[in-house]
């Protein structure tokens, strides 16, 4: 079959907007979601291409002589809300040098404001609404024919100045359908995990699973995949990893399901096949998903490293989020990753609506007591298509229109709770980092730990360089 006559380009933002301390520090990972779309083009023989600004560190000069030299006949842009303003910047561009251009925007941003993005953005043509593996395979099949978009599932697009929306896509339930990501056409050697875990390069994503059944009102995870879970199997799960581990020579692996540890029984045929190759690699859990004979088996299997949103150290917040996990499950999960030497990285939450001064002394108190050998803390940026954003929205708590959103969240606070200001949200952030990471018995930890091999030695100073940035900057870098 010879190879249909479209060039597709796929394009991740830079994110100039990260500043440089955070950049250093700050994990790079492959966008598997155009990855996967990218297979499924190339299965179907068209020609595609894929630049990852981001981990590539371009400016807006190499940007567009990158897109120049492609010459592309559909420019395909993926975006959160954080990076949407130079996702823009991109449909722009690309429309300058090429009028004829197609621009198809995706993500989740643009999934739930569908219309809107339309409406306001003359620089996108046509938004791909939700999992689009095989929706902008039909997209750009219909394109290369001349046909309408209006068959097509999953869309809106602009015809003339009216804006339609086609019938909603079906979820791919089968997930083993789905192509390995096209990872050939990414820049593999910049991409790196995060700097507060164990390294070994050459590194690698896998995603084996898509919907999160949890109902957490700050996650925007659900607006693109649902919160019905489908998963790959273990046995189309560890092939994909043989292939990579063959392919790049992959030493370790970060698994980027919202929770990889949600299936007992899947989790363990993946860690005996993991077993075998000797890899070392590290997931995203809930506290409540995981017990001690998981633990003891991920660890037998190479797991180094977990992630878990314990969010806050308020019962009260808690319950008002929607996590569906408790304060004693954090204690007892966090002592279990202790007991069996798997590092751990907290991630807590500060702003959230319905807060107070009170709650978050709590969760101040509540990070130092678990003292997880690493702590994420952000401040509540209310992303469109949470709950979260419709109640900030419905009460004036938010700010900031989301579209200029910055990175990091913690730098400019986007929310304004009735009690505590922007300002105060970001005193306590610096506060709480500052009265985590100095205590003397954190450090004294720490400095052990360097003192066992390069590596951590190494680690030790990837984390403290951007931590000192980002908690001692006078004037607001984000």
């Amino acid at each position: 079959m010879q190879k249909n006559k479209l060039k597709i380009l796929l394009l991740v933002p830079p994110c100039i907007k990260l500043y440089k301390g955070m950049r250093e520090g700050a994990p790079i990972f492959p966008p598997l979601g155009i990855a996967y779309i990218a297979a499924v083009l190339e299965k179907n023989k068209f020609n595609v291409e894929i630049i990852d600004s981001f981990a590539e560190n371009m400016q807006w000069p190499e940007i567009e002589k990158k897109i120049k030299e492609s010459k592309p006949d559909i420019v395909g842009i993926t975006s959160t809300t954080s990076t949407f303003s130079e996702a823009l910047k991109i449909a722009r561009i690309s429309k300058r040098i090429f009028p004829r251009v197609k621009v198809v925007a995706g993500g989740v941003h643009v999934t739930v404001l569908p219309k809107q993005t339309l409406e306001k953005h003359p620089e996108i043509d046509i938004v791909a609404i939700g999992e689009s593996d095989f929706s902008f395979l039909e997209t750009v099949k219909a394109l290369n024919k001349g046909k309408k978009l209006n068959k097509v599932k999953g869309l809106a697009f602009r015809q003339g100045k009216k804006i339609f929306l086609t019938e909603a896509n079906s979820r791919i339930e089968n997930l083993n359908q789905l192509p390995f990501p096209a990872r050939h056409l990414l820049p593999n050697k910049k991409y790196r995990p995060p700097s507060k875990t164990p390294i070994k390069f050459p590194f690698a994503t896998v995603i084996t699973s898509r919907g999160c059944p949890n109902n957490c009102v700050f996650c925007a995870s659900k607006s693109i995949w649902g919160r019905k879970l489908f998963q790959r199997s273990s046995e189309n799960v560890l092939k994909e990893i043989s292939e990579i581990v063959k392919s790049y020579g992959i030493k370790q692996i970060i698994f980027i399901d919202d929770t990889f540890t949600i299936n007992k029984k899947r989790l363990f045929k993946i860690c005996d096949g993991i077993a075998k190759l000797e890899l070392i690699w590290g997931c995203s859990s809930r506290v409540n998903t995981i017990d001690e004979e998981s633990v003891k088996k991920m660890k037998e299997s190479g797991c180094i490293w977990m992630e878990f949103g314990i969010e806050t150290g308020s019962q009260k917040i808690l319950n008002l989020i929607k996590k569906g996990t408790t304060l004693e499950q954090a204690r007892n999960a966090i002592k279990l990753t202790k007991k069996y030497k798997i590092e751990t990285s907290a991630a807590f939450m500060i702003g959230n609506i319905g807060e107070t001064k009170e709650d978050i002394e709590k969760t101040i108190s509540f990070m130092k007591e678990l003292d997880p050998d690493y702590l994420s803390l952000s401040i509540l940026a209310p992303y469109p298509g949470t709950e979260s954003y419709e109640l900030a929205v419905k009460k004036g708590f938010l700010k900031v229109n989301p579209e200029l959103y910055t990175q990091p969240k913690h730098s400019q606070p986007v929310i304004e709770l009735p009690d505590i200001t922007q300002k105060e949200l970001r005193q306590y952030w610096k506060r709480a980092m500052k009265e985590f990471y100095l205590r003397p018995s954190f450090i004294l930890k720490m400095l052990k730990r360097a003192f066992t091999s390069k590596e951590e030695f190494k680690k030790l100073f990837r984390t403290a360089k951007p931590f000192s940035e980002m908690v001692f900057l006078k004037k607001n870098k984000g």
